[in-house]
């Protein structure tokens, strides 16, 4: 293969992202830092291939600017103040310095073919099997049935559902390191089959901030001074490192920038003409993901596993729990925080810039859901939040309890909609414990999904700078007047859906009492009622 046979991702346009007017384009590394400034964000084919590239870009901004200033000369940080300053130089600039990194990205040129004979991107040179045999390379892709007859349910068909175009091959190959799913892979002469788990992204609920521009959003995940990204503690990332051997590693990263370029397999693409057709991939780099600080992107809990006492481990999200219901484990000011909590990087990072109360900070968490032993995804979670960068202040922290206080209460009061769907059930004639189980939890989805706007928009809205006599009110806006109108309503509708029959009742012997009682509508909405008023009040 010479020069012109490769694919250098450097140059050769690959990075789907997405201009200010909203258009789709496909860029080279070089040119997404010359367009940054210029680019809304990345825009792949899922937000877990954004997220993953997103972190391969931010790897190269460390390694160009975490100790050069915007004109290439040293900066010496030697605490937070100077660091921020630093950062701050940057920002006002408001556009990379391009030269600065193509001259980086020239040197390391070789390490960004993808298939280079020596150092192909993100792979090992020659892995192979003793048979000589290849995977279908569907099975890189997140959103693609491994099974031939189930993939009518995908977006994919025909030969793009068993072969890739160079840049989709290369997008995919990010997305594999970070969130490849456990299990047996492929018996690679030298390699491992078994151990390792999911990609290191795959461990984690991540958490970034995202702004109006790429080049925003990567500066505001540029994270110069807090545990782990001190300069000096940084590491280095991959293409900075000898290329991998294919055997499995068990290594513990050098620093934050290692983490953001993890190997977690090793792989090779397989290429026929101008597409990708197949690939090998075992486990590569691997490690206990308990108490890795230096991880930026997620925030981290306590285990609950008795026996490891002082040990945390990454935050997860669920598919099914809006971002704005574990807003506690995002913010830095959370009760709790000094028993073993902490915030995601960007969070602190935000905090430590003291952000006017103008600004506003949008929190974008992305994460996957497995299945049975991690061996194949169930689902993406794709979520966000906004609030005033002012929430980050001292001003802003005399919110946040209380703030809390109304997420746990709604959370309340959406469990006694779930009763009352409950109750109307049972007065209907049901008693299926099942089926009541499944009314309930249905009823609690219906209200979420009313209330997940109405909440996002008066958490958005709340500026403690402009607000700080009026907190009482606000707070109580939302409980007493927005929140209760919504609950209020569908309970309305479920009594009225419940029709006559829940209205005559049933008699139902009491479990405590021992005592036969009447179960209606109108003593299930009126249980309701006094529910709400109770949880409001408490």
């Amino acid at each position: 293969m010479t020069a012109d046979d490769d694919f250098n991702l450097i140059d050769e346009p690959w990075i789907k992202a997405m201009d200010r007017e909203g258009r789709p384009l496909e860029l080279g590394i070089l040119d997404c830092f010359k367009r940054a400034h210029e680019l809304r964000g990345l825009a792949g084919e899922l937000p877990t291939q954004d997220v993953a590239i997103l972190r391969l870009l931010l790897a190269i901004v460390y390694a160009v600017f975490a100790k050069f200033d915007v004109n290439g000369d040293r900066a010496e940080l030697e605490d937070a103040n100077q660091a921020i300053e630093h950062w701050k130089g940057l920002w006002r600039l408001g556009r990379f310095n391009a030269d600065l990194v193509a001259k980086y990205l020239g040197h390391h040129k070789g390490r960004f073919g993808l298939f280079h004979p020596e150092t192909p991107f993100f792979q090992v040179a020659g892995l192979h099997n003793k048979d000589g045999g290849v995977n279908d390379v569907t099975s890189m892709i997140c959103d693609v049935p491994s099974r031939r007859e189930r993939r009518f349910f995908s977006n994919r068909t025909g030969e793009e559902a068993t072969s890739l175009s160079f840049a989709e091959a290369a997008r995919w190959l990010v997305h594999l390191h970070a969130f490849d799913y456990a299990g047996k892979k492929a018996s690679t002469v030298g390699g491992n089959p078994n151990g390792g788990g999911t990609g290191w992204c795959g461990k984690l609920g991540l958490v970034y901030a995202e702004r109006s521009c790429l080049f925003e959003t990567l500066l505001a995940n540029f994270i110069l001074w807090t545990p782990g990204t001190e300069p000096d503690s940084l590491g280095k990332p991959c293409w900075e490192k000898p290329p991998p051997a294919p055997a499995k590693a068990d290594r513990k990263p050098d620093g934050y920038v290692d983490l953001l370029t993890w190997q977690s397999r090793r792989v090779r693409l397989f290429r026929e003409g101008n597409r990708v057709t197949g690939h090998l991939s075992s486990y590569g780099d691997v490690f206990e993901k308990a108490n890795t600080f230096a991880e930026q992107m997620s925030g981290w809990h306590p285990s609950a596993d008795k026996t490891k006492p002082g040990e945390s481990i990454p935050n997860l999200h669920r598919a099914d729990r809006s971002a704005w219901r574990d807003l506690s484990s995002l913010l830095p000011a959370a009760e709790g925080r000094r028993n073993g909590h902490r915030a995601p990087g960007a969070v602190a990072w935000a905090d430590q810039l003291r952000l006017g109360g103008g600004e506003k900070l949008r929190l974008r968490t992305v994460g996957l859901e497995f299945g049975t032993m991690q061996a194949s995804v169930n689902e993406l979670v794709s979520d966000g939040v906004t609030l005033h960068a002012a929430m980050l202040s001292e001003l802003g922290a005399a919110w946040l309890p209380e703030i809390f206080d109304a997420i746990e209460k709604t959370d309340q009061c959406v469990g006694i909609l779930g009763t009352l769907a409950r109750r109307l059930t049972e007065a209907s004639g049901g008693s299926d414990d099942k089926n009541l189980g499944g009314v309930a939890r249905i009823a609690r989805e219906r209200a979420y999904f009313e209330i997940d706007e109405p909440f996002r928009e008066w958490l958005a809205n709340i500026n403690p700078e402009a607000d700080g006599d009026n907190r009482a009110a606000i707070l109580n806006e939302w409980l007493e007047r927005r929140l209760t109108g919504v609950l209020h309503s569908l309970a309305a509708d479920m009594v009225g859906e419940a029709g006559a029959r829940a209205l005559a009742g049933i008699v139902k012997r009491d479990d405590k009492t021992g005592k036969n009682e009447i179960v209606n509508s109108a003593k299930a909405h009126d249980a309701f009622l006094a529910g709400i008023r109770k949880a409001l009040r408490g």
